[in-house]
């Protein structure tokens, strides 16, 4: 799986925010082959910083399984 992300689409005249993660790098990224989190958020900045939590906690949990 890949880091956490942040994707943006226009819905109407507003623009949304999603936090995702690709599941299998070898294959082509589309929406089937993405992991949502948080769903649509208005605010850029709280999407960057839940990618960032999310990217913080994967990273832990890999160092405690390597320990």
């Amino acid at each position: 799986m890949s880091e956490w992300r942040v994707s943006s689409m226009w819905l109407g005249k507003k623009r949304y925010y999603q936090v995702y993660r690709i599941k299998d790098m070898t294959r082509v990224d589309h929406g089937g082959n993405r992991e949502y989190r948080g769903g649509l958020m208005e605010n850029e900045y709280t999407a960057m910083e839940l990618a960032k939590k999310m990217n913080a906690e994967m990273w832990e949990y890999a160092d405690e399984r390597n320990a």
